[in-house]
């Protein structure tokens, strides 16, 4: 059996943190043997782990130091064996993007790019770990975690993440508070049969610790926002329900109909 694929995460955001280890804890192909904002820790995880690949944020503004400046300290490090480095990043400079190819990164992920996330992301990683790695044998399943079980949960992962990525290619992304509530919302309708009512809504607002009114109101302004601002083509590509009349947006229990039917016929 291949050993797990080890991975360090460099992220100043703990809850981008917390989505990738969410989403890779029910693999056994992969794990995160460290996570933290600081590049200066991160060199230290990276000296006690050796991992064989690397997620590294070049903007840590909410930790310590930077992406540029871990790659200049990793790049002083004398290693047998070298880590895949996947940046992500929220600067669409070319040439910020040249510059980690030329301390060494494997592959930049712009974060605001339709699609991304950490499926996205760890996909890719696989990808050029099996590349460079061609004897590396396939995944097998560990005794602790039977094949079926592993499968259900998942599947679960899948939802949350196919969710995430349908909001974002209608402009409804992580930015806007709108975004958690609608996720929440739909995954909540996708684990029962009842329709869109106010009970799901209540349902979320309840987990968020918040008030009906403020997730609806947080949910009109993201559609607003998306409407009003995101690629037409692009929303009616991706969006094809009907629309208000009058103000050529959906309602959010709407939304939250559409994708909650969209998704279920996916997975049926």
């Amino acid at each position: 059996m291949r050993k797990m694929i080890t991975v360090v995460m460099i992220e100043d955001d703990p809850k981008e943190r917390k989505r990738f280890n969410d989403f890779v804890s029910y693999r056994n192909d992969i794990v995160f043997v460290g996570m933290t904002g600081s590049s200066r820790e991160g060199i230290e995880l990276v000296q006690l782990h050796s991992p064989d690949a690397i997620i590294l944020d070049i903007e840590l503004h909410m930790g310590t130091g930077s992406g540029i400046d871990f790659l200049k300290a990793l790049n002083g490090i004398t290693s047998d064996s070298k880590p895949l480095i996947i940046i992500t990043t929220n600067n669409p400079s070319p040439v910020i993007h040249n510059l980690t190819r030329d301390y060494g990164s494997d592959c930049v992920f712009y974060k605001r790019q339709q699609g991304y996330g950490p499926k996205s992301v760890i996909d890719m990683m696989l990808m050029l770990y099996s590349t460079l790695n061609p004897d590396s044998e396939d995944t097998e399943f560990s005794d602790e975690l039977t094949f079926s079980h592993f499968l259900e949960k998942k599947q679960k992962i899948n939802i949350v993440d196919t969710i995430s990525q349908e909001l974002q290619l209608i402009g409804i992304s992580e930015r806007y508070k709108g975004y958690e509530y609608f996720r929440d919302a739909i995954h909540h309708l996708l684990s029962n049969s009842a329709g869109v009512s106010e009970s799901t809504i209540n349902l979320v607002a309840k987990n968020a610790g918040v008030t009906y009114s403020s997730i609806i109101r947080a949910m009109q302004t993201a559609i607003k926002k998306a409407w009003d601002t995101y690629d037409r083509d692009e929303l009616s590509k991706h969006y094809t329900a009907l629309t208000d009349r009058w103000t050529g947006m959906p309602t959010p229990t709407e939304l939250i109909h559409y994708y909650a039917e969209k998704i279920r016929k996916t997975f049926a």
